[in-house]
């Protein structure tokens, strides 16, 4: 879910993303860092490598969060699987 809001709404903060998953921030943080690189600052494994996170340059607390490029390759993957209307199998 945080992978796909972030997919939608590129460079939203930390606060926003809590909201609209209906989640606290410090779980949005975690999730977000999860999804981060391993060598990105305050990063948590499992170090997916789907995000970006970058200093708000308006506040040092805060964070924007973007897609990596496997980000965006996996998101576009999604999309085409539904424009496709072809079943997910697991």
């Amino acid at each position: 879910m945080v992978l796909l809001y972030v997919a939608e709404n590129p460079g939203i903060n930390m606060v926003e993303l809590a909201q609209v998953c209906e989640i606290t921030v410090p779980t949005a943080s975690r999730v977000a860092r999860a999804l981060g690189r391993s060598d990105a600052e305050g990063s948590l494994p499992p170090y997916h490598g789907l995000l970006e996170i970058s200093n708000n340059p308006n506040d040092p607390r805060g964070r924007h969060l973007t897609l990596s490029s496997d980000g965006r390759m996996i998101c576009d993957h999604i999309e085409r699987i539904i424009a496709e209307r072809a079943p997910i199998f697991v």
